[in-house]
């Protein structure tokens, strides 16, 4: 999928600023395809870019996309 090729793009650079939402839209998708393991897993990694990059917005999106999860 696209997201997962910009994920892989952006691991490459290191830029957790990208890598926060859109891990957090490749666990969204996942969680609506009934993934919910590997959606887990993302949302979890997604928490630890947003944290790193200083993205409280962010953070607080993914926080409640996980409470809707």
């Amino acid at each position: 999928s696209f997201l997962r090729q910009a994920r892989e793009r952006f691991i490459l650079l290191n830029d957790a600023k990208r890598l926060a939402p859109i891990t957090n839209s490749l666990a969204y998708v996942l969680s609506n395809r009934y993934q919910f393991s590997e959606a887990e897993a993302f949302y979890e990694e997604a928490l630890r870019y947003a944290a790193q990059a200083k993205l409280t917005v962010t953070k607080a999106e993914i926080e409640s996309n996980l409470g809707y999860f």
